[in-house]
């Protein structure tokens, strides 16, 4: 199930054909918007810099084996790096066009918000291909790692967990749509 590997990243099996076909079908259910920065849902829409159409996969009775499934892998992964972490972000549908040459420039995640008065950060990202590489061309995503630049081997299915503060990138999407479910998980602040 988990390929380690000499970076700071891991690769997971995590759904089958069947099950991504099932996920992108709930996704019907919900409405799409343009991707922001800087805030979620709230953000800045910024098509120099980032350019896709979100889907947000509230949890629900028909998402909570969506969750399940992620989060077991997301603690899975944090056995490595024992990070203290609380729980897992709304998901995200990340639609990234060809015909507009979808993209989302270097970032990283590792934003900050108040839950009862309480800071959190998000820790983990964990991002899932949703589509084959034989739909689209480009899109490959790049982590930069110890100051190395690494495109992970990233398959239909296939999720690849890392720390949050890690920079990356998805690059310019050329013909085809790339589809990725993105995660998110957050505990308090790091102490450094």
């Amino acid at each position: 199930m988990i390929d380690i590997n000499p970076h700071s990243f891991f690769s997971y099996k995590i759904f089958t054909a069947d099950e991504v076909d099932k996920i992108l079908n709930l996704a019907e259910d919900y409405s799409p918007q343009k991707a922001a920065i800087g805030g979620g849902i709230n953000g800045t829409v910024d098509k120099s810099y980032r350019i896709s159409d979100v889907k947000w996969l509230s949890k629900s009775e028909k998402t909570k084996w969506i969750y399940k499934k992620i989060y077991d892998v997301i603690i899975d992964a944090n056995s490595y790096y024992n990070f203290k972490i609380k729980g897992l972000e709304t998901l995200q549908l990340t639609y990234y066009n060809g015909n507009e040459k979808g993209k989302y420039d270097l970032h990283v995640d590792t934003s900050s918000f108040l839950v009862n008065q309480k800071k959190y950060m998000r820790k983990l990202t964990i991002s899932i291909l949703l589509s084959k590489y034989d739909d689209f061309e480009g899109g490959e995503l790049l982590l930069i790692d110890s100051g190395k630049d690494v495109i992970p081997k990233h398959k239909l299915g296939h999720a690849i967990v890392f720390p949050s503060f890690l920079p990356h990138r998805v690059f310019p999407v050329l013909e085809g749509r790339r589809i990725s479910l993105v995660g998110w998980v957050y505990g308090e602040p790091f102490v450094w």
